[in-house]
Formats: C-alpha cells, sequence, structure tokens
C-alpha cells in the first residue's frame, strides 16, 4: 500500500501525471499491491476484500468510464429486444471488438500471453 489518501490524489497527478501517462501508454504500469482485509459473515465464513491503491482504483475507474461510453453507446443503438433477438450480430461485434483490442494491445503492448 501507498498510504494515499484520496484527498492528496489531486496534487500527485499534477506532478506525475506525465509519467504516469506515459507508463500506461507503453504499457509500463505495474500496479501496487492491494490490501486485503477478511469480513467476517454471518455464517461463519469470511470474504476476502481487496483494496487497491488510491491511484489504482483512479486508474481503473478512468479505463472504466471510457469502456462505459462505448457499451451505452451500442446498447443505446441495438436496444435490448433486438439484442436478444440478433445473437449472431452480438456475437459479431463481440467478435470485432476482441480483434480490436487484441490489435492494440499487439500494437502498443505485444503480444500477451
Amino acid at each position: 500500500m501507498d498510504g494515499m489518501k484520496t484527498s492528496q490524489l489531486g496534487n500527485y497527478l499534477a506532478k506525475y501525471w506525465p509519467e504516469i501517462e506515459q507508463d500506461l501508454l507503453n504499457c509500463k504500469h505495474q500496479p501496487l499491491p492491494v490490501k486485503r482485509k477478511e469480513i467476517p459473515k454471518p455464517d461463519g465464513g469470511v470474504r476476502l476484500l481487496v483494496i487497491p491503491t488510491v491511484l489504482d482504483r483512479f486508474i481503473q475507474q478512468a479505463i472504466a468510464q471510457i469502456l462505459e461510453q462505448v457499451w451505452e453507446l451500442f446498447f443505446s443503438m441495438c436496444g435490448q429486444s433486438k439484442i436478444r433477438i440478433h445473437a449472431k450480430s452480438m456475437k459479431r461485434f463481440k467478435d470485432k471488438a476482441r480483434e480490436l483490442t487484441s490489435h492494440k494491445r499487439e500494437k502498443t503492448c505485444g503480444k500477451f500471453t
């Protein structure tokens, strides 16, 4: 854990964003280890909670917001009922998305194994 508080993130990004951005674009960003916390369940078991660092959570949210825009656009164009009816179209979309993202990874990061 880095010990950073969310209130410190703005200053940290102001100082280090160019380096962080280059690491992300070059696939060199290495998330820091997460904090692990066991939470007791009422039935006697435990649930493992993992807490990423403030910076890693910020990066996760930024990526999620971009992906959400893509998916929202797709779903708004197709509509829920049309997606059920046109399963082949959905499969083609997923295949194309997979193809595009793998091409992007190969181009920017090399092949993932």
